[in-house]
C-alpha cells in the first residue's frame, strides 16, 4: 500500500482520513499547473466494515466502480484507475482496420501482428478475450471474463468501427496483464477480484 501511496502521490494530490473506529478512505485528485488539487474529477476509496468501495468522483457527484473484499486488493484497483495508460490512438493497426468494410476474416491477421491472440477472437467466444460476431449486418463486441461472464462494449455498430473497438480493448487486457504480472508475488488476489481489477482497468 505505501508504494501505491507513494506513486499517487506523484501526480496526484492525496488526502487520507482514518479514524479510531476502523474507518478509512483515501481521496485523490490530479495536480494542476501549480501542483493544487484540480477537484472536478478524481477517485475515493474507503471502506465500510471489511469492504472496500472504489468510486469515480465528479464534482459534487460519486460514480460506484467497484467493490473488493481487502484492503491491499482496493488500493490496487485505485491504482489502477489512475494510472496512465499507453497511447494507442494513433496505432497502425487501427488504421488498417478501419478500411475493412466487408469481411471480419480480414482482420484477424492484422491484430495477430500486434496482439497476443489469448486476448481476442473473432471466430467463437473466448474466456479472457474480446469476441466480435455478426448479427443482422451489424456487428457486437463483448468481453468474455475468466468466470464466463459477459462484459458488454458495443452493439450494433459497423465492421470496421468493430474491429477497432476489439484491438483497442484487446490492448488494455494485455497491458493489463503486463502490470499486474509483478504484483501477483506479493498480492494474494482471488479469482473474482482480479476480474474487477481488469475491469477497472478498461473501464468497462
Amino acid at each position: 500500500m505505501e508504494e501505491v501511496i507513494r506513486k499517487l502521490k506523484e501526480k496526484y494530490a492525496v488526502n487520507i482520513q482514518e479514524s479510531k473506529h476502523k474507518q478509512f478512505a483515501i481521496t485523490v485528485y490530479p495536480k494542476n499547473s501549480i501542483g493544487e488539487a484540480n477537484q472536478d474529477v478524481g477517485y475515493k476509496l474507503f471502506n465500510q466494515e471489511n469492504d472496500w468501495f472504489l468510486v469515480n468522483l465528479q464534482r459534487d457527484k460519486e460514480y460506484p466502480l467497484a467493490q473488493f473484499t481487502t484492503k491491499e486488493t482496493g488500493f490496487f484497483a485505485l491504482y489502477l484507475a489512475t494510472i496512465e495508460k499507453k497511447d494507442i490512438s494513433n496505432d497502425p493497426p487501427l488504421t488498417e482496420l478501419s478500411q475493412i468494410e466487408d469481411n471480419l476474416e480480414n482482420g484477424e491477421p492484422i491484430l495477430k501482428k500486434s496482439i497476443n491472440i489469448k486476448f481476442f477472437s473473432l471466430k467463437e467466444e473466448k474466456k479472457g478475450a474480446i469476441y466480435i460476431y455478426e448479427e443482422n449486418g451489424k456487428f457486437n463486441v463483448y468481453y468474455l471474463n475468466l468466470l464466463g461472464e459477459k462484459i458488454w462494449i458495443t452493439k450494433g455498430r459497423a465492421l470496421s468501427t468493430s474491429l477497432e473497438v476489439v484491438y483497442n480493448y484487446a490492448k488494455r487486457l494485455e497491458e493489463f496483464e503486463e502490470i499486474i504480472a509483478p504484483w501477483k508475488s506479493t498480492l494474494s488476489i482471488q479469482l473474482k477480484d482480479e476480474e474487477l481489477l481488469k475491469r477497472t482497468f478498461i473501464r468497462k
